[in-house]
């Protein structure tokens, strides 16, 4: 049946190309096999094409013949089967070939009356073909009415396919705006996510930045406290070491000189006993700290120039800008100061001259300059008082360096001149 059913697809495609004698062609072979399987549908099928066919090529005694058969098949079957409905319009056709007008008007008549048309066989077509008939009998007034019902139709199916058209379009417009609508919404989601991820990376990568930062800085720090705490003990071991071989060498001798005249020369004994006092008196000024809490630095360099000077020794003057206000300078500058006077002044008393020493303090430009100034002496083994790589001297230097002062030491003639400069803060 589905093999048979195809054949008369093929013919009904030759038929709608107008190749009617094509469609015939296929269509006839198979006639036998089709009365043979006898299902009424394929052979109405196979019917409502080859009576088309030979009605439209005008062999008319060939629609005859086959119009008996197709009698007996629809004997008994639905009216309203497309099948039925195809030998109908056949027959309709037929009969206003033959000029038979009544008879194909009482046949459409009662196809329209059954209501038993669809879209093989469509009212509007059917109201035409009554419409035909009706004018072929004269009767034009009813003619030209059905032919208006047949328009009328026409234009509500045509209307009524704009407006199914129409809703299926807007359907689609909905569905497919829904969609786009729905895609902007997953785009943006996406967009979002995309900006938060970038965003918790950046912020990732600012914290990782400004930790190693801070991990730096805090190392730098510790550094930075290491070195000035090493420096400081540096310096300690260094005045320790310094005090401990004038002990050594002053002192100590003086006592064993003084021990070993009081034998036999007390009147020089007690000259030696005046130089150990003297010098264990100016090595305790040098070791105690100096209060910058209640006394400012120049206050502090005048006490301490005073009692050397009482010892009688030397001869050390002493200028003082009186303009500044010593006290504005932090405690740990005028300490590091007053070390560095201390020291330079020891170092020109041991090691200079018998001439005066020159001590100056003053503010110019914002600059702090200490000046030590004295003659040089008989030079040392170690040459301490000139070299720049001296335990002393490099002791010097470190203070130094701790308030960011910068230290020169250098000779002419036979003066030795140390000069510090510091930068003075607003802070």
């Amino acid at each position: 049946i589905q093999r048979l059913s195809a054949r008369a697809n093929i013919g009904g495609i030759y038929m709608k190309q107008n190749q009617y004698r094509a469609a015939l062609n296929a269509m006839l072979p198979c006639w036998q096999e089709v009365k043979s399987v006898g299902y009424n549908v394929l052979t109405l099928k196979f019917l409502s094409i080859i009576l088309k066919s030979y009605s439209s090529l005008g062999d008319y005694q060939s629609v005859a013949q086959y119009m008996q058969y197709a009698d007996r098949v629809m004997d008994g079957m639905a009216a309203g089967s497309n099948g039925v409905l195809g030998i109908l319009e056949v027959k309709a056709d037929l009969l206003g070939k033959q000029h038979r007008y009544a008879e194909q008007l009482a046949l459409v008549d009662s196809i329209i009356a059954s209501g038993t048309h669809n879209q093989a066989m469509p009212l509007d077509k059917m109201l035409r073909t009554k419409a035909q008939c009706l004018e072929n009998t004269h009767r034009n007034a009813e003619a030209l009415s059905f032919m208006n019902r047949a328009f009328a139709v026409l234009d509500s199916v045509k209307q009524s396919d704009i407006e199914k058209s129409m809703s299926e379009f807007t359907v689609k417009y909905k569905t497919l705006e829904t969609e786009m609508a729905l895609a902007e919404s997953r785009r943006e989601t996406a967009e979002k996510a995309n900006q938060v991820l970038w965003l918790v990376v950046a912020v990732v990568l600012l914290l990782g930045v400004v930790g190693i930062m801070l991990y730096r800085r805090r190392i730098a720090a510790q550094r930075a406290l290491l070195h000035e705490k090493q420096s400081y003990i540096d310096g300690l071991e260094s005045e320790r070491e310094r005090i401990a071989k004038d002990l050594h060498d002053g002192v100590c001798n003086d006592i064993l000189a003084t021990k070993l005249l009081l034998a036999t020369d007390s009147i020089h004994a007690e000259q030696y006993l005046d130089d150990v006092w003297r010098n264990v008196r100016q090595l305790s000024h040098e070791l105690m700290p100096p209060c910058f809490s209640t006394l400012a630095l120049d206050a502090v360099v005048s006490s301490y120039v005073a009692a050397i000077s009482r010892n009688g020794s030397r001869d050390i003057s002493l200028n003082i800008d009186p303009a500044f206000d010593w006290g504005s300078l932090p405690q740990h500058v005028a300490y590091e100061i007053y070390r560095i006077i201390q020291e330079s002044t020891a170092n020109a008393m041991k090691y200079g001259d018998h001439t005066g020493i020159d001590i100056s303090l003053t503010v110019n430009d914002g600059n702090l300059s200490v000046c030590v100034v004295n003659g040089i002496g008989i030079r040392p083994a170690d040459g301490r008082h000139t070299s720049n790589h001296g335990i002393g001297q490099q002791t010097l230097q470190k203070r130094a360096d701790r308030i960011g002062a910068k230290l020169t030491v250098d000779e002419a003639g036979m003066r030795h001149r140390l000069t510090l400069i510091c930068r003075l803060t607003t802070t």
